[in-house]
């Protein structure tokens, strides 16, 4: 076990300054970090509010780490992760496994009752902001000075519960993006996937669910932020996020490459009926193996590529990834975790719960 000694000036009840020594328990996460060599740099307090009003401070050590990059030539196979993602009905993205000529069964990631959770304390906020406009005229029109007081400690009491319902919904969208990332890496981690392949959005028009407020502004926040936190995330892995033209990736057929129209998720082509998000998924996948095939040639440099916007010919569907992989790698406890919060259609929550304490586990 590690012991660390810090000595920190931390603020008293009297609001004076004075130092403290502490002594603590090195987090697992900084032993494995300082195992692996990373450098400590200077530690900084960070303040921060409680749902309950208390303020607390965290102890936060910045570490400086060697990241080893690659460049997508020297990759021995053409294997990515083809990420589409797909704000309709409830869904956070469609992932696929592709190789040159095969590509796995879609993995639909969806946070549809953390969602409504968002909603629903949306809603509440909305009533409490009523309750507010209503108690301020009060305030304005009453003259009986206990009377005032009264509605003023309710405005008070209403504002604090405003405000902590605010900073609820702060904190699950930052939960749902952060167990999000994490399923794409431990997925691409568990196949020894290299390249993960996403489109070149923007997302300045955000597409809207169900034409809720809450829904609308969590999808603007959510599509914002996922590429840099991919980035993040798989940089640290050795993994490359590689972004490709999203020019008719929804258009043309993944099989027959065909140009066809989709009926709201349903992709229909002469060939057959698909859905149109898995569809776009090997599309976006097969362009990025095309963009690592011309950087292997010669052709173009790595990370730039100029698309002719026409999706490759590969062959029809065939097998490849097996989910139950991803649960003889990773801890029981985190998937059930991520579960709760980001669903995805290949394995669900109480099929995890099942596995516990039998010999099915990691292999079911």
């Amino acid at each position: 076990l590690w012991f660390m000694k810090l000595n920190i000036k931390l603020p008293t009840i009297n609001k004076q300054f004075r130092w403290f020594e502490i002594k603590k328990l090195v987090p697992t996460k900084i032993a494995r970090l300082l195992t692996k060599g990373a450098k400590p740099q200077a530690p900084l307090i960070k303040k921060e509010l409680l749902s309950n009003g208390y303020n607390i401070y965290r102890l936060i050590i910045p570490f400086e780490i060697e990241i080893k990059s690659f460049d997508i030539e020297n990759i021995e196979e053409n294997r990515v992760l083809s990420i589409d993602l797909s704000p309709s009905e409830n869904r956070l993205a469609v992932a696929t496994i592709l190789e040159e000529k095969r590509h796995s069964k879609p993995i639909f990631f969806k946070a549809k009752r953390i969602i409504r959770k968002i909603d629903r304390i949306q809603k509440e906020i909305d009533k409490i902001e009523k309750k507010i406009d209503h108690i301020a005229d009060d305030i304005h029109t009453t003259k009986s000075k206990n009377h005032k007081e009264k509605l003023q400690n309710r405005l008070k009491h209403l504002y604090q519960e405003q405000k902590r319902k605010q900073r609820k919904i702060k904190q699950i969208r930052k939960e749902i993006l952060n167990i999000f990332t994490n399923w794409i890496i431990e997925y691409a981690i568990n196949y020894n996937i290299k390249i993960i392949a996403i489109e070149k959005l923007s997302f300045k028009k955000i597409p809207n669910w169900q034409s809720s407020k809450a829904i609308k502004r969590f999808t603007e926040w959510f599509y914002g932020k996922i590429k840099d936190k991919l980035q993040y995330k798989a940089k640290l892995k050795g993994i490359r996020i590689l972004e490709v033209p999203p020019s008719y990736t929804s258009q043309y057929c993944h099989k027959c490459n065909k140009k066809a129209e989709a009926d709201r998720l349903t992709f229909k082509c002469e060939c057959g009926k698909y859905d149109r998000d898995y569809n776009a998924s090997v599309n976006i996948g097969k362009r990025a193996i095309r963009i690592i095939n011309r950087i292997r040639a010669g052709k173009s440099k790595s990370g730039e590529y100029i698309s002719k916007d026409t999706p490759a010919r590969n062959p029809s569907r065939q097998g490849l990834a097996s989910f139950t992989g991803l649960i003889s790698v990773l801890p029981l406890t985190r998937l059930v975790a991520y579960s709760s919060l980001v669903e995805i259609s290949a394995i669900k929550l109480k099929r995890l719960i099942k596995w516990i304490d039998t010999r099915n586990y990691g292999y079911g």
